[in-house]
Parts: C-alpha cells; structure tokens; sequence
C-alpha cells in the first residue's frame, strides 16, 4: 500500500470516529424528553434511507393459450411408441 493512501485511510478512521461520537452526543442530549427522542429516531431513520426495497416477482401460468408447441414432434413421438410396441413379445403362459 502506497504511503499517502495509508495516511489518507488514517485521517480517515479519526473522521469517522468523531462522526459516531458527535452522532452519540446528539442522541444523548436528545434522549431527556420523549418528543425529543421520537423526532431523532425519524430523522436518523431519514439519514439512513431505504436499504432495499423487497417487491415479490408474481408468476402466473398461462392457461389459456391451447395451442400445441410448434417444435414438439408428434410423428416422431407416434413412431417411437409404434416400435415399442412392436418391440415386446406376447410371453407364453409357463403353467403349461
């Protein structure tokens, strides 16, 4: 790591922590009266901001649409169960 970039990282560290402790003094001072403390929590809560806004996908299945898909393959599903079943032998009785 170059020089100025861990003295830059540096300075900022003791600004970030001066921040949180003006930040707790704000909430301290405000935290005497009631009106006081719910004004502080809806002004830190503005600070803060939307994280993330969850909106569930909605799927719906279609079950109106009958028409047969264009690529499936009716001759060669009908030729397929055509040769399994000439395929198998009728299996005589072994009773007798």
């Amino acid at each position: 790591m170059p020089l100025k970039r861990f003295w830059f990282y540096n300075k900022n560290i003791n600004r970030i922590w001066a921040e949180r402790d003006l930040r707790m003094l704000k909430l301290m001072a405000h935290s005497h009266s009631g009106e006081s403390i719910t004004s502080m929590s809806e002004e830190l809560v503005s600070e803060r901001g939307e994280i993330h806004i969850y909106q569930p996908v909605i799927r719906q299945l279609d079950l109106t649409d009958d028409s047969l898909d264009p690529e499936f393959d009716r001759a060669g599903l009908e030729a397929l169960k055509a040769s399994t079943r000439r395929k198998k032998k009728p299996q005589a009785d072994k009773a007798e």
